[in-house]
């Protein structure tokens, strides 16, 4: 029987979408999760064993076919992102994408297009923007306690790509360390300094042994006159701890951000050590409440919830959403612009 709420049926069923995306859309009282589709069973029945009663299917078409739904939310890997959005907009379905939501700019303006012909809500997930250390850095910046943001520089050391799941281990296909990690981070610089100007330098650093690109810097200039810095690393052998640290430098004050433990230093002048220590202890203990409460499972996918509470409302009452598709396109275009300086994410073309 059909009922009032959003019908969702979600399309890959891995890792992402058992830990943070049904979680989520089942704590939505607007929203009722009708069908899983992937062609794992074993993957589906991870999602089913926590007593989840929805229809099975193992191809989109299948589910396209025999559900009536209002939205296909889809967390499949990056390079079917494209086709399958595809699918269910010419459907009449709206759709909520995974990041990367397409591999391409071009990819993205198409579906774009396509949506808003048929009037349908075409949402991307950048859920770092929902994070509370990024709320918080965004409130600060809005409120002017950051006066005129001259430099943003984000470092991440993070765990090498085998130690992820199988399918982003073929750069060229999923271009892992931009397109899958790095996308984060540059978002948040884009939710921040909007568009881009000029990417002032890329530096890709490839391992042969492991056949990857496990360093990259890069250099852009915004629009607004930022300076935005990413260094990230997922190579074990060439640091030593994992670690996230997001430095945002103002003309009235500075903010500093650690994801582990948590915190946000908003500073002016000299930094006071006791300010740090007392910043250190607040996060490990808030950290350790969650834990011992039972709540750092919810606290850990918070982002997620909020984001797809937030797409939802969109599609139910035609609320703002900020990530739509078309909104979300400068993140793309930066991506885009800094993919064409790492040549073993190039295409080689063998043609005479």
């Amino acid at each position: 029987m059909r009922t009032n709420k959003i019908r969702v049926g979600l399309v890959g069923c891995g890792g992402n979408a058992r830990h943070a995306h049904v979680p989520a859309l089942l704590s939505n009282p607007q929203v009722e999760l009708v069908a899983l589709c992937d062609p794992s069973d074993e993957a589906i029945q991870r999602i089913l064993a926590s007593r989840l009663r929805c229809r099975v299917y193992h191809g989109l078409d299948q589910l396209l076919e025999h559900e009536d739904i209002d939205v296909v939310d889809i967390c499949t890997p990056s390079s079917l992102h494209y086709a399958q959005a595809r699918q269910a907009l010419e459907a009449g379905v709206n759709v909520l994408v995974e990041k990367p939501p397409t591999q391409t700019v071009e990819q993205a303006e198409e579906l774009v297009v396509l949506a808003n012909q048929r009037d349908l809500k075409l949402g991307a997930v950048f859920n770092y923007r929902y994070r509370d250390l990024i709320i918080a850095l965004k409130k600060a910046y809005d409120q002017d306690l950051l006066g005129q943001i001259v430099k943003i520089h984000v470092v991440h050391h993070g765990p090498m790509i085998y130690g992820d799941v199988p399918w982003l281990w073929d750069e060229k296909q999923s271009k892992y360390l931009l397109w899958e990690f790095g996308i984060h981070f540059l978002d948040i610089m884009v939710h921040l300094c909007g568009p881009h100007e000029t990417i002032l330098h890329v530096l890709p650093i490839r391992q042969e042994s492991i056949d990857s690109t496990t360093d990259l810097e890069v250099t852009v200039r915004f629009r607004n006159g930022t300076l935005g810095k990413l260094e990230i690393t997922s190579d074990t052998t060439r640091h030593s701890s994992f670690f996230t640290h997001i430095n945002v430098y103002g003309t009235a004050m500075d903010a500093f951000i650690r994801f582990s433990p948590p915190s946000i230093r908003i500073v002016a002048g000299v930094h006071n050590p006791l300010s740090i220590l007392v910043d250190d202890i607040k996060g490990v203990l808030g950290v350790a409440a969650k834990v011992f409460t039972g709540r750092y499972a919810a606290y850990r996918n918070i982002s997620h919830k909020r984001l797809i509470d937030g797409y939802i409302s969109w599609v139910a009452r035609d609320s703002n959403f900020p990530l739509a598709l078309e909104r979300a396109m400068p993140t793309l275009r930066l991506l885009a612009d800094i993919e064409k300086w790492i040549p073993s994410y190039q295409v080689q073309d063998f043609r005479a």
